[in-house]
């Protein structure tokens, strides 16, 4: 009995893409009805993310009016809804998700007018969650929007090929690429495709350049000035200011005498003296932030010890000539020093600074060093260093040595 009246249920009626009654036989199957339906392509219903370019005017969906640039979200929505060419789409989320990959992947420019009459968009990125509900939010054509916000990351060094046509480009550079009359390539899984770039306000350009430059994916140099990972002031966001990739960060050994000449004297030298000497080598001036990590590496891999009366480290560019440093009385070689009394039972690693993601890391890997060392002890030899801006205050100290202090008292940041 159960299996005939399963095998009645066996029409399905719905309707057409041309609004046409349309019904059809299926077979029913151990499975549950309305998953068989569904896995029917002549049902047409969809519960997951369509393609965006199905969005487009011009598309299967035919969703725009003649000359339209601009369609609500909310009309998009309902339309699925309305309209019976469209697919039956299950659920409202699968609609938002077909309109967030629309404005990531570059099909649309989301734009959503605030009260106060101000203006949100987002273009290659995706609209923030709370934005999808507003009434407000509207999808512009990209040929036909203006933004007033741009996502930093589309700045970044060789995501744009053609914006980055060199290593190195000007401010001027980036403001003419949004002028409205741009095209960029997009790879769309197989194929490529010219997408046209919106325009841009100088004001949301200007923006995502310090944004980018003070999160440290951006270099800016305009004459003397060299920034990185810093605020830009005010007047430095010239058309003709240089912007390109970070540069490299010297090794602690390009900072010894044999490798920087020009930066020793009599055994000694000062930051102000190690970051001129390299940008004389990289024939430009690099960012105090470049030089300043150089030099920290150098001083926690013991290349380099900070000499007698010299001012604090780390420490601004403006207190960098003061900031002296010298040769470690033991050499700058400690893996070779080390060797020399370890017992002849023991082999011991050089030294390596980690940072904590990287001790996670080390965490990873101890259960096959375990098993590769077995039958040997194993152990490791741990310092903490602590660095900012600033001085660690005592404060923070305090903090740290009563979070190590349980595992070894000898852990104890003076």
């Amino acid at each position: 009995i159960a299996d005939a009246i399963r095998q009645a249920y066996c029409i399905v009626v719905t309707v057409s893409t041309d609004n046409d009654v349309q019904a059809f036989k299926i077979q029913p199957a151990e499975t549950a009805l309305f998953s068989a339906i569904k896995d029917d392509s002549r049902s047409r219903i969809q519960e997951t993310a369509i393609s965006p370019d199905a969005l487009l005017p011009g598309g299967p969906y035919q969703l725009w009016r003649e000359n339209e640039d601009s369609r609500p979200v909310r009309d998009l929505v309902g339309a699925f809804a309305r309209f019976p060419h469209l697919p039956k789409m299950l659920n409202r989320k699968a609609i938002l998700d077909t309109v967030v990959r629309g404005c990531e992947e570059g099909y649309f420019v989301a734009c959503v007018t605030r009260p106060d009459k101000s203006v949100r968009t987002w273009w290659r990125q995706a609209p923030d969650g709370e934005v999808l509900d507003d009434p407000q939010l509207e999808l512009v054509l990209p040929e036909k929007a203006t933004l007033t916000s741009l996502a930093t990351s589309l700045l970044h060094p060789g995501l744009i090929d053609r914006l980055w046509l060199t290593p190195s480009i000007t401010v001027g550079s980036v403001h003419d690429f949004f002028d409205g009359a741009h095209r960029v390539t997009l790879f769309r899984g197989g194929y490529e495709e010219a997408v046209p770039v919106p325009r841009a306000e100088s004001v949301a350009i200007d923006d995502a350049l310090r944004e980018g430059i003070k999160s440290g994916r951006l270099w800016l140099t305009s004459g003397p000035a060299s920034l990185l990972g810093e605020d830009v002031p005010a007047g430095l966001l010239s058309p003709d200011a240089a912007l390109q990739a970070p540069p490299e960060v010297a090794t602690p050994l390009e900072l010894l005498p044999t490798s920087l000449p020009d930066a020793w004297q009599d055994g000694r030298t000062n930051a102000l003296s190690i970051a001129v000497a390299l940008s004389k080598r990289a024939g430009k001036s690099l960012p105090w932030t470049t030089v300043r990590e150089a030099i920290d590496q150098a001083v926690r891999s013991r290349v380099l010890e900070q000499a007698e009366g010299s001012s604090p480290w780390p420490s601004d560019f403006a207190k960098a000539g003061s900031i002296t440093f010298a040769l470690p009385t033991a050499g700058p070689a400690p893996r070779a020093a080390a060797s020399s009394t370890t017992p002849a039972d023991t082999r011991t690693s050089g030294q390596a600074v980690l940072k904590p993601n990287q001790l996670q890391d080390l965490v990873d890997v101890l259960p096959a060093v375990m098993k590769a060392a077995a039958g040997h002890d194993v152990t490791f030899t741990v310092t903490i260093n602590l660095k900012g801006k600033e001085r660690p205050s005592d404060e923070t100290v305090a903090a740290v040595n009563r979070a190590v202090q349980e595992l070894d008292p000898k852990l104890t940041v003076p």
